[in-house]
């Protein structure tokens, strides 16, 4: 386990207008965490910007981040999740604390 002295939550609506504008937010996530390693960054994407659906379709892509890549490779795609509901953001914020706590990250 890499130690973690910072753990981030990034919980991004993409699934509108501004998809492709907002984006960079995701790169500059992965530029951020390859410049130091103790940077860990919890991922909740709804996007429509990527092929990783038939058709282009939106999904939300979950994942987390650190050293520039995502963690084991391992990226989750569900069905596009509401970002304006509660119960979605309180999951996400959540999985943040949890993987804050599973990383031993000193600040969330």
């Amino acid at each position: 386990m890499n130690i973690t002295s910072l753990q981030f939550g990034l919980y991004r609506d993409g699934d509108n207008n501004l998809d492709v504008v907002q984006s960079p937010v995701i790169d500059q996530a992965f530029r951020v965490s390859a410049q130091d390693a103790s940077i860990a960054i919890n991922v909740e994407d709804t996007t429509a910007r990527r092929d990783f659906v038939p058709e282009h379709g939106a999904r939300t892509e979950s994942y987390e981040i650190r050293g520039g890549a995502v963690v084991d490779g391992r990226v989750t795609v569900d069905d596009p999740h509401d970002p304006s509901s509660r119960a979605n953001l309180a999951a996400f914020v959540n999985a943040t604390l949890d993987a804050a706590e599973r990383n031993g990250a000193k600040e969330t």
